[in-house]
């Protein structure tokens, strides 16, 4: 958290400058929720380790979309 709050206008730019990253990000949490309901849906043991895969970049690309907002922002929509 100390270093979104010192870097955030870096991040900031890197994410402006390289959107394709957000946006294939997105579209991998959305691959992996189709691929990991499909995997537990047989259950298939393989469908943790997807969804730990998940997890990880679900707060990859939340830690992006907040790293675009002050503190006092993220607080009152929480």
């Amino acid at each position: 958290a100390l270093m979104l709050t010192i870097f955030q206008d870096v991040i900031y730019s890197v994410i402006m400058a390289n959107s394709w990253i957000f946006y294939l990000a997105i579209f991998a949490e959305l691959v992996l929720v189709w691929v990991a309901s499909g995997m537990s849906a047989k259950n298939n043991p393989a469908a943790l380790p997807t969804f730990l895969v998940y997890s990880a970049l679900n707060g990859f690309t939340i830690s992006l979309v907040l790293a675009l907002y002050t503190q006092a922002t993220v607080l009152a929509a929480f």
